[in-house]
C-alpha cells in the first residue's frame, strides 16, 4: 500500500536483488488494474518479471478510484487529482524504496495519459522519485502537420 494524503494505493511490485537500474511505474487503464502488467497466462507476459529479470524495480499501480481506493474514491478523480494522487504515493514509495536513475512511465490507454500528465508537470511538483530529466522517445524532434492539399 502507498499513501497519498489521505487515499491509499495498492499496486503490484517487483524488486531487484540489488540495487534498481531505475523505477518503471505502470499505469494501467480504463477498467483495468494493475494486474494488467503481470500477464499470468504466461510467465513471458509479465513487465513486472521482465524488469526485475533486468535490474529495474517495476510498480504497477492501481490508478486512483480502482484497486484498494475504489471504495475510497466511487467516482475515480480527474486526470489533475490523480496526478496529485500519483505525485504523493511516489513520494511514499521513495521513502522507502531506491528508486536508481528515476521514474520510467509505462502507461496503457488512460494510463499513458496520465503518464505524459505527470511527465509534463513534474517541473512544477516536488517529488522526490524524479530525479532523471523527461526524455522523448520514439518520436521525430520536430513534427509538421501535413497541409491540406488544394485541387
Amino acid at each position: 500500500m502507498l499513501r497519498a494524503g489521505s487515499v491509499e494505493l495498492s499496486g503490484l511490485l517487483a524488486e531487484p536483488a540489488t540495487p534498481p537500474r531505475a523505477l518503471v511505474l505502470a499505469l494501467h487503464g480504463g477498467g483495468m488494474t494493475a494486474g494488467y502488467f503481470h500477464g499470468r497466462a504466461h510467465p513471458d507476459l509479465s513487465l513486472l518479471r521482465l524488469g526485475h529479470r533486468l535490474g529495474f524495480t517495476v510498480l504497477a499501480l492501481d490508478r486512483p478510484g480502482y484497486g484498494r481506493s475504489s471504495s475510497f474514491l466511487p467516482r475515480g478523480q480527474l486526470l489533475s487529482e490523480q496526478a496529485d494522487t500519483v505525485y504523493g504515493a511516489l513520494d511514499d514509495f521513495a521513502a522507502r524504496h531506491a528508486t536508481g536513475a528515476g521514474v520510467f512511465v509505462v502507461g496503457h490507454s488512460y494510463g499513458l495519459k496520465l503518464g505524459l500528465f505527470l511527465a509534463a508537470t513534474r517541473a512544477a511538483r516536488n517529488c522526490s522519485a524524479w530525479t532523471a530529466p523527461a526524455r522523448r522517445t520514439g518520436t521525430s524532434p520536430r513534427w509538421t502537420p501535413a497541409r491540406p492539399r488544394r485541387n
